[in-house]
């Protein structure tokens, strides 16, 4: 496998050399533009203009113009975001955290539905999973919208849209790379579209050697390497029965083998081995005036630990879905639905609890209005039904104002207030560390912002302040640490297409907490910038900034007392090169991260990543 690797490698870097090229660059790739439509902030179809919300988008061509870059390297670019483990070995444990909030505060949803994993402490899903090729786009809706998407939204939703079949017959695509760490992924994807069927495949593949997760202190113990691997497939058949009802079965595998280390500064020869099945069926019924969309979807989950201390989790999460959206005359749309999830866990060979299940019931309503004077108010509501905490009441109100300036110009302001509550995972209830008594999270989310849009530029700008209520956490075993926590900050995103060679982004994040014990490993600042050419036809050049401020981390000593730890900001430089030709069908790649080779700390007792590289190739047709 070694050689098959370090072959590819060679040929990849062949290839790059040997692209043609051309020079001509008033032959830009036209669909370059601000222009984006988002669905997270309501759940239908809305120009960005008018949402109240701060959301911010990778779009397909953004995705492929990154190809190479892992999936959780692109959230970290993003305003607001802080991937935790992201610069560890390949196969780090990542902890996401989206406004000083945690990972259980933040809901993924792939293709609407949601990711939870009831198997794992805090319930959240596990983004060492996520094949970056088989996604469409990403967006990270930042704020509190219980509402529309559930409990967990209490801080941020990522909305993941998977990639749809293509007209016209049978297209695929095939995407080799290569780089540090004895690293080769490959990626393989087939679809069609024909009369009333479609059809997607995909099959990923991703294995390195990686490096030692546990930093060597005195730099004799010559620590093992803890490589990972990943394999992805995913499949979806899609049939119109008429112009108006379409159906999609889909089914998904997804497996990866992290090795991994006994902690801080010691060695182990640990693997952690999770798998997830999924599968479903999603709806579409189209009238004149609305629409009425249902799925239906199974999610299993197994997470073996293989050391010293092995350990067997199963969760199982069941999710189905019924929305209605329907236009009330020129101004307003109304979303109605109901939801219903049942997540079970099992800990193996571990004491057996009274109950492992839970099932909640949330029939909710959204109405959005856009008056013609510019004004939009979007406000809805949504009955959390518990089976173990009953039934809470969630609520958001988000007005807007859009205006022009200019023939070019608009000007938006926004506000928002909105409620969450999350429930205790299974785990912290009924494991041998769990606690019954525990009281539910609560957050009150406000925020308020204004956002400045041109042709060629758009800036955006909120004030964020969210309040939480019985934060759960670890002491002896799972407690609600504070009565209460307030967390504020300011994020700035700017987006500038300088001309159709130069385009340049960059943001500024700033956060805080009254509450610093429970603030461990976020950054106080983060700065990011980036600048993309494009020199001739088919060819990019990006090259990307990003300041991590300084943070505290909370290490525990081999005789298990708590010792606060000052981490060092650092800043990472790294540039990417992609080429492509023949009509978008081939493209060969070139990145190198952290370009200066910095030396930094990401987590306490563990290494980090220096200089690398990644070289690849992908055919389409």
């Amino acid at each position: 496998m070694k050689k098959e690797r370090k072959v590819w490698t060679i040929t990849l870097i062949v290839l790059w050399w040997l692209a043609p090229s051309k020079t001509n660059a008033q032959q830009q790739d036209s669909t370059r533009t601000l222009d984006e439509v988002v669905v997270t902030g309501t759940r239908f179809d809305l120009p960005i203009e008018k949402s109240g919300k701060f959301i911010l988008r990778l779009n397909e061509q953004q995705l492929r113009e990154q190809s190479g870059r892992s999936f959780s390297d692109l959230l970290n670019s993003l305003a607001g975001i802080q991937l935790d483990g992201n610069f560890g070995t390949p196969g780090s444990n990542l902890s996401y955290y989206v406004r000083g909030a945690r990972n259980r505060q933040t809901l993924v949803v792939v293709d609407g539905v949601p990711m939870n994993d009831p198997s794992g402490i805090d319930a959240f899903y596990d983004l060492r999973y996520v094949a970056t090729d088989q996604v469409r786009s990403v967006e990270v809706l930042q704020g509190g919208l219980s509402t529309l998407y559930g409990s967990g939204a209490a801080a941020s939703v990522i909305n993941v849209q998977l990639k749809e079949p293509e007209k016209g017959g049978v297209h695929g695509s095939v995407h080799l790379n290569g780089g540090s760490w004895n690293s080769f992924g490959r990626d393989i994807g087939l679809n069609a579209r024909e009369g009333k069927f479609s059809f997607l495949l995909f099959s990923n593949q991703f294995a390195t050697d990686g490096f030692s997760s546990a930093l060597d202190k005195s730099g004799t113990a010559n620590f093992d390497k803890d490589g990972f691997e990943r394999r992805n497939e995913f499949i979806k058949v899609g049939y119109a029965v008429n112009s108006r009802v379409t159906l999609d079965f889909f089914g998904g595998r997804d497996w990866f083998d992290a090795k991994y280390d006994a902690g801080p500064f010691k060695d182990a020869a640990n693997s952690q081995v999770q798998m997830q099945t999924r599968f479903g069926l999603k709806g579409n019924y189209r009238y004149a005036k609305g629409s009425l969309q249902w799925v239906a979807q199974q999610l299993a989950n197994t997470r073996e630990f293989k050391s010293s201390f092995p350990s067997v989790y199963e969760g199982n999460n069941l999710f189905a879905e019924i929305i209605h959206t329907q236009q009330l005359g020129s101004t307003a749309k109304l979303l109605s639905g109901v939801s219903f999830q049942q997540l079970n866990f099992e800990q193996k060979n571990a004491n057996k609890a009274d109950t492992t299940q839970f099932t909640i019931v949330d029939p909710y309503t959204s109405l959005f209005v856009d008056f013609a004077s510019g004004f939009q108010v979007h406000a809805g509501v949504r009955l959390n039904t518990h089976s173990v905490y009953g039934s809470n009441l969630l609520y958001n109100v988000n007005p807007s104002w859009t205006g022009d300036l200019s023939e070019n110009s608009k000007l938006k302001v926004f506000a928002s207030i909105s409620s969450s509550f999350i429930t205790p995972s299974l785990y912290q209830l009924y494991s041998p560390y769990g606690n019954k008594k525990l009281k539910p999270e609560e957050y009150i989310n406000y925020e308020y912002g204004v956002s400045f849009m041109h042709r060629a530029l758009v800036v955006n700008a909120v004030n964020f302040y969210r309040d939480e209520a019985n934060t759960i956490g670890f002491v002896s075993r799972y407690e609600n640490l504070s009565t209460t926590r307030r967390v504020s900050g300011v994020t700035i995103d700017a987006v500038y297409l300088i001309n159709q060679l130069v385009s340049v982004r960059a943001d500024y994040t700033f956060q805080s907490t009254d509450a610093q014990k429970t603030f461990y490993r976020i950054p106080q600042e983060k700065l990011g910038a980036s600048v993309t050419l494009y020199p001739s036809q088919g060819l990019s050049m990006t090259v990307n900034y990003l300041h991590t401020g300084n943070r505290m981390d909370l290490y525990y000593d081999e005789s298990f007392n708590a010792n606060e730890i000052a981490l060092r900001a650092y800043d990472l430089v790294n540039i990417h090169l992609a080429k492509e030709w023949q009509e978008k069908k081939w493209m060969i790649y070139g990145l190198v991260n952290n370009l200066m080779d910095e030396q930094f700390v990401g987590v306490y007792g563990f290494t980090t990543q220096g200089r690398n590289f990644t070289i690849g190739a992908r055919y389409r047709f």
